[in-house]
């Protein structure tokens, strides 16, 4: 059975609500705003048996039993639905495990392809000169516009736990409310969980800002519940030449 590309940002929030996933990330873009992104994760046993389980009972084994999380091929045809990405490797090496890696020709292009989406400045590239800048931004008010982009957002499921349910949440009535529907388990990897993504950049690095500067890479890390509750936005951006 396999799990649709519009599935895997949902499936990847649970995997760090519970820190039982292995996640590597890492973004590859050069001065013309073209790259390719890298994306590897893993999960622990106990939570592919548990996914597994759900599915089944959820949608029925089309698969027949063979065990199977994420299927490739399902994969390659969501990839089609958005011409600004050309997905170039894609594979499952084990059950529950996910490699692959995109290309892009232009990133701002990623988010261009629905007239909706132009609006929300969420990812911005500006070439002046010699001189890149990439830039990314999400906050409220531009959340909800990236449900054209990732629909699994507006699924009543991931919009109990989303920022916009939880304008007036606390961090800690939001711990409690983690707790009440995941158990202790669920608590200790939302506060354990950390996303972590790296953007390398093709030049020299003038300036950056939200992250941390490693040769020709900047280093993001940005706690999950921080993410899930956009009480701040996340503003991030990276000058080079």
């Amino acid at each position: 059975m396999g799990v649709k590309l519009k599935y895997i940002l949902y499936f990847i929030i649970l995997f760090l609500f519970l820190a039982s996933c292995t996640v590597e990330q890492r973004a590859t873009i050069r001065p013309n705003g073209s790259g390719t992104i890298y994306f590897h994760f893993k999960l622990e046993k106990f939570l592919y048996d548990t996914i597994l389980e759900m599915s089944d009972l959820a949608k029925g084994n089309e698969k027949g039993g063979q065990g199977i999380i994420f299927d490739p091929e399902e994969i390659k045809k969501d990839f089609k639905e958005n011409p600004a990405i050309i997905l170039t490797k894609i594979s499952s090496p084990t059950p529950g495990e996910l490699e692959g890696e995109f290309k892009f020709d232009n990133v701002e292009a990623i988010f261009r392809e629905k007239e909706v989406l132009k609006k929300t400045g969420a990812v911005t590239f500006i070439r002046s000169g010699d001189i890149s800048t990439i830039s990314l931004f999400i906050d409220r008010d531009n959340f909800k516009q990236l449900y054209t982009l990732f629909p699994v957002l507006e699924d009543p499921f991931f919009e109990m736990f989303g920022p916009l349910e939880n304008a007036d949440t606390s961090e800690e009535e939001y711990i409690q409310m983690v707790e009440f529907a995941f158990g202790e388990m669920g608590t200790r990897g939302l506060k354990e969980s950390t996303i972590v993504m790296e953007i390398i950049v093709e030049g020299k690095i003038l300036e950056q800002k939200g992250g941390t500067i490693s040769g020709n890479s900047v280093i993001y890390k940005l706690p999950l519940i921080d993410a899930l509750l956009l009480h701040k936005p996340i503003d991030y951006s990276i000058k080079f030449k």
